[in-house]
C-alpha cells in the first residue's frame, strides 16, 4: 500500500510499476486513476489496466454524492468495481488507485475491493491520505523516494509472486 500527499506521484509510480511488472510477463489488472485539468482540476477519470477503458470517476458539478466540489459518477464507478472484481480472478497483481473518500461513496466498490483483498495474489494500492490509518502497513511516497519505490516495489511484487 501506497499513501501520501495529493500531487507528490502515487500515481505515477502505480503506472511505473505495473509496467515493470507487465514487461516481465506478469498479469496485472485493475485501474489508475487521474486527474483532468484545463488550468484547473476538473474531476477525476478510471483507466482499465488491461483494456485502456476510461470512466469518469468523479467531476465538478456532476451530480451524485458529493465529496468535496465532486459529484461522484456511481455509474462509472461501479463498473470499475467489476473490473476490479475480475481482475482478482484473472490476474496475478491487482492495482487500485486509490482507495479514497469518492470510491467509498459505492458499498459496491467497497464489496469489491474486499473481494479482491481476498482473492488477489498480490495487489498495489493507493490509499487517500485521510484513510492511511485505516491500514497498519503502508508505504508514504515522497518526492525524495518516489523513483527508487518504482523497482523496489517491482522487485517486491515480483519476490511475492
Amino acid at each position: 500500500m501506497l499513501t501520501g500527499r495529493p500531487g507528490v506521484g502515487k500515481t505515477t509510480v502505480v503506472k511505473k510499476v505495473a509496467r515493470g511488472l507487465k514487461e516481465r510477463g506478469v498479469s496485472v489488472g485493475g485501474f489508475y486513476s487521474e486527474e483532468v485539468r484545463d488550468g484547473r482540476r476538473l474531476g477525476f477519470r478510471l483507466v482499465d489496466l488491461r483494456t485502456g477503458d476510461v470512466g469518469v470517476l468523479a467531476w465538478v458539478g456532476l451530480p451524485g454524492p458529493r465529496v468535496g466540489r465532486y459529484g461522484v459518477n456511481l455509474r462509472d464507478l461501479e463498473r470499475f468495481a467489476r473490473v476490479l472484481r475480475e481482475s482478482a480472478d484473472s490476474c496475478q497483481v491487482v492495482v487500485v488507485d486509490e482507495y479514497g473518500p469518492m470510491e467509498l461513496k459505492s458499498p459496491e466498490f467497497v464489496t469489491a475491493f474486499e473481494y479482491a483483498m481476498k482473492k488477489a495474489r498480490a495487489m498495489l494500492i493507493t490509499v487517500h491520505y485521510s484513510l492511511k490509518d485505516q491500514f497498519s502497513d503502508y508505504i508514504v511516497v515522497t518526492e525524495e523516494n518516489r523513483d527508487s519505490l518504482v523497482q523496489f516495489l517491482v522487485e517486491s511484487i515480483l519476490a511475492e509472486l
